[in-house]
């Protein structure tokens, strides 16, 4: 195996992962070993010109995947906006090469984004209908997700 390390910049080599992504109201830059441990973003000091007591209705949080199946191709997106969450699938299918898209805007309250990536942090929101729950366990690879929508015919 060749080894392509003198290639790299020393500002560029991967750095032990600090537990949380946000320091002093600052988000920590760099190349990581690892998950951040938290992010929490809300933390972020002035992160617009808006002012701070605005900050939950400036950032929005979310988590989405893409799966890439041997017919098509799924999105799912769990989102909170602040004023109000969104849960989102998108499904391309290959054969036919049509995009089928499936939304539904709940109330932020009703919307929960992980604070991490690690030891079985969820995200999830839903409502009668529609749901989307992401179990992450990322420190072993893994990271399950479960969504319902009942679309129109």
């Amino acid at each position: 195996m060749a080894d392509y390390s003198r290639y790299i910049p020393q500002e560029r080599r991967s750095l032990k992962t600090p537990a949380d992504m946000v320091r002093d109201g600052k988000c920590v830059f760099g190349t990581f070993d690892r998950e951040f441990e938290t992010m929490e973003l809300l933390k972020l000091k002035n992160p617009t010109a808006a002012p701070d007591a605005l900050r939950r209705f400036k950032l929005t949080l979310w988590q989405a995947t893409e799966v890439h199946l041997e017919n098509g191709l799924l999105l799912a997106v769990c989102c909170d906006m602040g004023i109000f969450g969104l849960v989102l699938h998108v499904f391309y299918d290959k054969r036919r090469r049509r995009v089928y898209s499936w939304s539904s805007k709940l109330p932020s309250g009703r919307t929960e984004i992980a604070p991490n990536l690690l030891n079985g942090a969820q995200s999830h929101a839903g409502g009668r209908d529609f749901g989307i729950r992401y179990v992450n366990d990322l420190q072993d690879g893994r990271c399950r997700l479960e969504g319902r929508h009942r679309g129109e015919d």
